[in-house]
């Protein structure tokens, strides 16, 4: 009865079900052979040409960078002409021509043209399929560049084309104030979602205290910048019927801005969806239930790309949010009671410690399955961490409107700096 009630509420939960049932079907039954000319069908053709299609990240060794490609064309010896293919690969560069200067670095839409040889995807770690996992992006092989030529550039989506070169304008931006190094890195992952600068030995540190997920930019750093936002419009807009609607419209138009500036990453674009859904639901008085608003944004992701299903990033980001949904409904029942012994509490400590713990308790086995640890202080490191966030993600965005304003742009950025250093001090305390 349950069950049926469940569904009648939230109709979405069939079709969704379905859908997964057909992305598992068709991952586990229907091989790379049948996808229309695929390159591995041209294997042996050993000259490709690849395009670029994101900005790159260092490895975890720091000695290459490595970036997603799509194979666009083999060199068909027979005919001797370029023949067109399709099909995803990792292609890994060296970070260094030397021990002191750094390579150049692609970027995304660029064209690289190369003879060097394809090898298969392997695991590097017994903790980890690494295998499995580019499978189910439909990876299956990865090239170390030797020898390479840059064909073309700007050949990719010229809408993520502008987002990109935006987002690297605004990257140059913060990297040219006096912050310190270690301050720039972070401050340009927490706030542009580029990580790929943090040395290995800080992200490490951030990972073993439960702290990596606030070094990709994701939906809690968008709740917190359109909060700040908010609170802004309620100063700026009337508070009445029409003046609500524009808020909230004006809401829904900054997320986007957020997601575009980002670069239209993938858990930007879900965090916009799910945040657009969910606001217009509630401004046109729709049937309004948080847990139907994330299925059917769920939903809407799997139909634009299937195999976002076995991405981690995907089954991260919306396992915390369901966690944190299935909270706040609990809470808000219990905390509206009049004798509550929740109103007897520290109020905003329990509630964030309550956020943070169902959030991490929900994403717990997925880390487990994948990563096989568990940060014991995650719960202590994101109490003190998540309310210091909102005033440096706040900091970071003020630093980089008045960064170029004499005296004022120098003391924004000693306080930012002081936050960031703070925020590693954390880190380090916990791991």
């Amino acid at each position: 009865m349950n069950i049926k009630n469940s569904i009648q509420k939230r109709p979405i939960i069939l079709p969704l079900a379905v859908l997964i049932i057909i992305i598992l079907a068709c991952d586990s039954f229907v091989p790379t052979i049948f996808i229309r000319n695929h390159y591995i069908k041209h294997i042996n053709s050993k000259c490709f040409q690849y395009l670029i299609l994101d900005e790159g990240k260092t490895t975890k060794k720091g000695n290459h960078i490595s970036y997603t490609a799509k194979v666009i064309r083999y060199f068909n010896k027979t005919e001797n002409k370029w023949e067109k293919c399709t099909g995803n690969i990792k292609v890994y560069v060296p970070r260094f021509y030397d021990s002191k200067t750094e390579n150049e670095r692609f970027s995304y839409g660029d064209i690289i043209y190369s003879c060097d040889e394809l090898s298969e995807i392997n695991n590097f770690s017994e903790d980890f399929n690494y295998v499995r996992y580019m499978k189910h992006q439909r990876i299956y092989h990865s090239v170390f560049l030797k020898n390479w030529q840059k064909i073309d550039k700007n050949k990719g989506n010229p809408i993520i084309s502008l987002a990109k070169k935006i987002n690297q304008k605004l990257h140059q931006r913060l990297y040219d104030t006096h912050l310190k190094k270690d301050s720039k890195s972070l401050a340009v992952a927490m706030l542009l979602g580029d990580n790929k600068e943090i040395e290995p030995n800080l992200r490490q540190y951030f990972n073993t205290s439960g702290l990596a997920h606030i070094l990709c930019f994701s939906g809690l750093h968008i709740g917190i910048i359109t909060l700040f936002f908010s609170f802004l419009l309620k100063y700026l807009v009337p508070s009445t019927i029409k003046g609500y609607s524009v808020r909230v419209y004006l809401s829904i138009t900054i997320v986007w801005l957020l997601d575009f500036i980002v670069g239209l990453t993938p858990s930007a674009t879900r965090v916009a969806l799910m945040f657009t859904i969910l606001s217009l639901s509630k401004l046109y008085m729709l049937y309004y239930d948080r847990i139907n608003v994330l299925l059917v944004a769920v939903f809407l992701s799997l139909i634009a790309k299937p195999y976002l299903l076995f991405n981690i990033s995907f089954q991260l980001s919306y396992s915390a949010v369901l966690g944190i949904f299935i909270f706040v409904e609990i809470w808000q029942k219990y905390s509206s009671e009049k004798n509550s012994w929740i109103r007897k509490t520290p109020y905003k400590l329990l509630y964030n410690a309550g956020i943070t713990t169902s959030a991490q308790v929900f994403t717990l086995p997925i880390v487990l399955y994948y990563f096989k640890y568990f940060p014991f202080f995650f719960l202590i490191s994101n109490i003190i961490v998540i309310p210091l966030l909102q005033i440096i993600l706040v900091s970071i965005l003020v630093l980089m409107v008045f960064c170029n304003v004499p005296l004022l742009g120098d003391c924004i950025c000693f306080i930012c700096d002081l936050e960031l250093q703070f925020l590693i001090f954390i880190a380090k305390l916990f791991s």
